[in-house]
């Protein structure tokens, strides 16, 4: 970005998020409802992560730095943090009365706990704030015969086609290391939160935004129904490998390093055959030719790749306009210019851990983008703030709130 395009660029942002004057309920736990909130929290909503003061949030404990969750210093980042114990009567209260005045609920238990813990969809819409918008996030869905079977992401991933797709030819299905099934859901739950903000804007009527794991990933995974529906077929898992497409796989290089090709395009696919020395190649020289002969192909590109650093395959491909990237780990990530520019890794100031850095903010607005303004705080750190800012409580109520144990 040249001193003019930046210029114009600060000149046109705003400190306004586009959520700013939105409030959000966050009473999820682990990962797929704390992070539908966690993307509201980054482009301005005001967010209160409600925990249990007796059973915090699991995710508090993975990763863990001097008893400090890592993962949760992230995904709680932006979130004004309050204990409430919704088992006790007068916890429950105290939610209602926030959420009269809230936007947005979120939570991701199974079905049926909300309601046993007094809200309701009905109620909450009939009785208590009928604008809300209740973000809701279970393993199957809250209806259909599985709606009350538990769900992790793993489970989304089994359950969408997306495990009978990843692996090799001769193994077993594959999940992803991330919790990919989680993650999916959060985008689409937070897609789905926006949706209804602005249907309840309209027609000051709030509803549900029911999002399943597996759901999820199965919009993801666009062709896999009309092929079998069309075909018959299956599709088969082929490692890193695509059908009809050997010019898409991972090779090592010279030293250690992985460089992932992905050329989808004629265009491109052209270039890659060029760039490995196969144009012209009686057997290898077109994409058909080389997917009749993969293995031969596969082998010819390995060899290929073995004779060359990481760095300079990169270099070649992007010279010849083949398209195709080293595989990065968080080290090569944490360090990597592009990224630094486009501000995908940020540091704060953590008061439990120092300079803390984690992923920045997707997608990027032009005139009121999203910060990372501080990381996950403390269990109970904004109880006062909230208990008392907005609910005019004062200090003995709070002292008699954490004796009783509802806080």
């Amino acid at each position: 970005m040249n001193v003019a395009d930046m210029l114009i660029h600060k000149i046109d942002r705003t400190d306004l998020g586009p959520l700013t004057g939105v409030l959000v309920i966050d009473i999820g736990h682990i990962v797929a409802g704390p992070m539908v909130a966690s993307i509201l929290a980054d482009f301005g909503a005001t967010v209160i992560k409600v925990e249990n003061p007796a059973s915090l949030d699991p995710l508090r404990k993975v990763y863990p730095k001097n008893g400090v969750g890592l993962w949760a210093k992230s995904l709680d980042r932006n979130k004004l943090p309050i204990t409430l114990n919704l088992k006790s009567p007068r916890g429950c209260e105290l939610l209602e009365q926030v959420l009269a005045k809230a936007d947005v609920l979120l939570e991701n238990f199974r079905p049926g706990v909300l309601e046993r813990l007094g809200f309701a969809r009905d109620r909450l819409l009939a009785e208590v704030n009928e604008r809300l918008v209740i973000g809701r996030v279970s393993g199957w869905g809250q209806t259909g015969p599985f709606r009350t079977r538990r769900g992790y992401g793993r489970t989304g991933e089994a359950g969408s086609g997306f495990a009978q797709l990843n692996g090799t030819a001769e193994g077993p299905p594959s999940h992803s290391a991330a919790s990919l099934g989680d993650t999916a859901a959060a985008i689409w739950a937070a897609f789905g939160v926006m949706l209804a903000l602005r249907a309840s804007e309209r027609d000051g009527v709030g509803q549900v935004v029911d999002v399943a794991l597996n759901e999820a990933l199965m919009r993801m995974l666009e062709q896999q129904i009309p092929v079998f529906d069309q075909t018959g077929r299956i599709l088969a898992r082929m490692g890193s490998e695509t059908p009809g497409m050997p010019t898409v796989n991972v090779y090592r290089t010279r030293d250690g390093g992985y460089f992932s090709v992905s050329n989808a395009t004629p265009r491109t696919q052209a270039a890659y055959i060029r760039l490995v020395g196969l144009e012209g190649d009686p057997d290898l020289g077109t994409v058909a030719d080389t997917d009749r002969n993969r293995e031969r192909f596969n082998a010819h590109v390995a060899a290929w790749m073995a004779e060359r650093t990481l760095a300079e395959v990169d270099q070649l491909f992007d010279e010849a306009g083949a398209v195709g990237t080293p595989v990065w780990d968080a080290a090569t990530i944490t360090r990597n210019e592009h990224l630094a520019e486009r501000e995908m890794v940020v540091s704060v100031d953590d008061p439990e851990l120092g300079p803390f850095r984690m992923t920045g903010v997707v997608p990027k607005l032009s005139r009121t983008p999203g910060e990372v303004r501080h990381a996950g705080r403390m269990p109970g750190d904004a109880n006062t703030q909230v208990l008392g800012g907005r609910l005019g409580l004062d200090q003995a109520d709070i002292d008699l709130l954490r004796n009783e144990g509802v806080i």
